[in-house]
């Protein structure tokens, strides 16, 4: 609930036996609920990796997410006749999927959704890494997002479709892809700050672009560049 960030107090006490054994209290800072910690240092200073945390932005659950699959159906061809007839998932080939998630990907283009470059977080530190991400309702209703935001809220629509995507990152920048079957032997991603102005087919070339470019430079393991599997 907290949308600002807000002073409180923090009291930890130690007993033993039953007998307090000593306390100490803490002033803090509690972030809005729209900082995601992305990394933090360990006991050394060095930078802990916890990126997953943009995952918990995902959620599949929010109305605007049927309100965006209900408008998907709308869709049209442009030679006539609508781009997909229903919501199947996984039911139909890759080619199916891929209707699929292009129709999800105009639908959310038809709302006016405009790159938007807000990524301060609500508390300024020098160790801690934080952005700041809007939930999905807020995207849908101020019709902007930047790069995290679009691609929490693709990945949100496509997980109530029973699809499977994921959040993409590469240093400065995160985008989103998908499998377009179950057992994952096929996939594409998308460029979803592009969505504003690009067409669907525009904006797969740039997201594929930029994933095979990171797997070419990041080899192993690498923090610079992840894919977080929301499933």
């Amino acid at each position: 609930a907290n949308r600002q960030p807000t002073p409180d107090t923090v009291t930890a006490t130690l007993k033993l036996g039953g007998k307090k054994a000593g306390s100490v209290t803490e002033k803090v800072v509690v972030r809005s609920i729209n900082d995601c910690l992305f990394s933090f240092p360990d006991e050394e200073d060095q930078p802990v990796d916890c990126s997953y945390m943009f995952a918990a932005y995902v959620n599949e659950n929010h109305p605007v997410v049927q309100e965006i699959l209900t408008e998907a159906l709308k869709i049209d061809e442009p030679d006539g006749g609508k781009l997909i007839d229903a919501i199947t998932g996984y039911q139909v080939d890759a080619a199916g999927v891929k209707k699929q998630v292009e129709a999800v990907y105009r639908a959310i283009q038809a709302r006016g959704v405009k790159y938007s470059n807000i990524t301060q977080a609500s508390v300024a530190s020098d160790s801690l890494g934080a952005q700041h991400v809007r939930l999905i309702g807020e995207s849908a209703r101020q019709a902007s997002a930047n790069c995290v935001d679009g691609s929490v809220l693709f990945c949100s629509v496509l997980r109530k479709m029973e699809l499977d995507p994921y959040l993409v990152t590469v240093p400065g920048h995160m985008f989103m892809g998908v499998y377009l079957n179950e057992d994952h032997r096929e996939q594409l991603e998308i460029e979803t700050t592009m969505v504003g102005a690009s067409p669907f087919k525009d904006a797969v070339k740039v997201g594929s672009g930029t994933y095979a470019k990171a797997e070419d430079e990041f080899e192993g393991e690498n923090p610079n560049f992840q894919i977080i599997e929301i499933e």
